[in-house]
């Protein structure tokens, strides 16, 4: 995908002037620099082996019968789309209009577009999977393009996210997935030694006084990557409306945010998950847990949670995730719990969290939760009771969820009905879900809602009333609201005691934890003397000096 640089090479000079006069253009604000921008050593005069990495995409070409995988370009400078003429004639694709059109530009080249040399996968793959960036063409060689996507249609794929490299290259995210553009170097030392002293020059002429105290400056916020959060936030909330829906008994069905219109190709991971299923089943039978897990996937089974996958189900398309157990023996309701491996992958392909929209940082929200929760006199907490079981995932994306179990001592195939621990996404589904059923309450329950909305992490609830007769109320309403979607709010816990009355007599069955020391988002809440505290595990390692 490279264009080499074929007119005479760039001065250091010329290029500061020129950032320097963009920015003044861009912004007024900024603090002018006065007199001659500093010369560069005479390298400047030497050609600069750098290159042109333009957009290309691996996309596929459906008729309605037949599918075609095919490399497009996408070229803002051209006025109109092209396909060359054997892919339209190998896809059947039959012309409706024809006119007569003359090219002038560049010679007259009977082409669609000129050679565009792939991007090396290892001079930028572990970047790109840092920022969870997939590009479909990358690798050796130069494959010819078939399909230039111009500006009539240019405008319409771009979705606005932007993601800046390193080496200069720019990662631009389409309805068509990521690709890569802007001027990459080569690995010459001594030209990627100019470019750097460059790259310094730049920002050292468009620096702006307020920058020395913009918290963006020291890292805390990246302008950048926070517009490109937004926008990827704002996809994963239009997915998460038109999947949206309800059944007759209240309980919410959501799909997957895939960060794709449609599921990517995946690999289906079946191999790393079976090899996984031997060594989980190792120590599950040497620790005599095996029963207890086996349990819970009967149990999972039999409440519909999951299901067995048909037999002419087993050749569509599928991601398999491995799973392992883990073990809270200090815990009342779970001591055992699966959780599932969505990071999983094989070589350099992606995982199934790779493909997926993660949703907002929810640990932003522990320090506002925290302060709301010590607002008001009296402490309140709870949790959802198997929060993410309780809502359904749609057909289409269940076979992208499936795990490997024993059944009869043979391996059978299934697959998750419902929203799956350990899937990246899971926690920002279900705040979407707990959001949309709140603000959908009536009228009457609006201010109590809005409470409630602004109490919990995940699966967990705590704020703070003024007293006794708002806690019962609190307590008795939100109870209520949240049965209606098949949530079951639970594990009440209030505090201080001097501050409440513990033998309160509910209108609701409400289940406490009596325990007078409990978890509250990491830390530990003492309820007789209403404190929170840290208890940082600190192991003294005593080692036998050497010599």
């Amino acid at each position: 995908m490279y264009l080499p640089s074929n007119g005479s090479p760039r001065t250091a000079n010329t290029w500061g002037y020129v950032a320097v006069h963009q920015k003044q253009e861009a912004n007024r604000a900024a603090t002018a620099f006065h007199g001659e921008l500093p010369r560069l050593p005479s390298r400047e005069g030497r050609k600069k082996q750098s290159e042109v990495v333009l957009m290309t995409l691996i996309v596929e070409i459906n008729n309605g019968v037949s599918k075609r995988k095919v490399r497009c370009s996408l070229d803002s400078g051209s006025q109109r789309s092209y396909i060359l003429k054997y892919t339209a004639k190998a896809l059947n694709l039959k012309s409706i209009s024809s006119e007569n059109t003359a090219h002038t530009l560049f010679g007259e080249q009977e082409v669609i577009c000129g050679n565009r040399p792939r991007l090396p996968k290892e001079q930028i793959l572990k970047e790109l999977k840092r920022h969870k960036i997939w590009i479909s063409d990358l690798g050796d060689g130069c494959p010819k393009i078939e399909m230039l996507l111009g500006s009539d249609v240019y405008s319409k794929v771009i979705t606005g996210g932007v993601k800046q490299l390193k080496g200069g290259l720019t990662a631009v995210n389409t309805k068509l997935g990521w690709t890569i553009c802007g001027e990459h170097t080569s690995s010459n030392h001594k030209n990627r030694e100019l470019l750097t002293m460059l790259t310094s020059s730049f920002f050292v002429q468009n620096l702006k006084v307020s920058d020395l105290w913009n918290l963006e400056t020291i890292g805390i916020t990246d302008d950048g990557r926070s517009l490109t959060k937004e926008i990827e936030d704002e996809l994963a909330r239009e997915q998460f409306l038109s999947y949206l829906s309800r059944n007759e008994e209240g309980r919410y069905s959501v799909g997957l945010p895939w960060t794709q219109k449609q599921p990517p190709e995946i690999p289906t991971n079946r191999r790393v998950a079976e090899t996984r299923l031997f060594s989980v089943t190792r120590k599950l039978r040497n620790l005599r847990k095996y029963h207890a897990y086996d349990q819970i996937f009967g149990d999972w089974l039999d409440e519909g949670i999951i299901e067995k996958v048909p037999e002419n189900d087993l050749y569509k398309r599928s991601h398999y995730l491995p799973h392992h157990p883990v073990f809270k023996p200090e815990s009342l309701a779970t001591q055992i719990r699966p959780v599932f491996d969505a990071s999983s992958k094989k070589g350099l392909s992606p995982s199934l969290n790779d493909c997926l929209f993660s949703g907002p940082n929810l640990i932003e929200q522990i320090p506002l939760v925290l302060l709301r929760f010590r607002e008001n006199a009296i402490g309140a907490t709870s949790d959802i009771k198997r929060a993410f079981l309780q809502i359904e995932l749609r057909e289409p994306d269940r076979d992208f969820l499936r795990f490997l179990w024993w059944e009869n001592e043979k391996i059978q195939e299934f697959r998750h009905n419902r929203v799956v621990f350990g899937v990246s996404c899971s926690p920002y589904l279900l705040g979407a879900v707990l959001g949309y059923h709140l603000s959908h309450v009536p009228k009457e329950l609006k201010e109590i809602a809005n409470k409630l909305q602004k109490a919990p992490y995940v699966d967990n609830c705590a704020t703070s009333v003024s007293d006794n007769n708002e806690l019962n109320e609190f307590i008795v309403k939100t109870t209520n609201v949240l049965a209606e979607a098949n949530m079951n709010l639970r594990m009440w816990c209030w505090g201080p005691f001097e501050a409440t009355n513990q033998d309160v007599t509910w209108n609701v069955n409400i289940e406490q934890d009596l325990n007078s020391v409990i978890p509250v988002l990491g830390l530990k809440w003492d309820r007789t003397d209403d404190t929170l505290v840290i208890t940082p595990k600190l192991e003294a390692k005593l080692e036998s000096p050497t010599k």
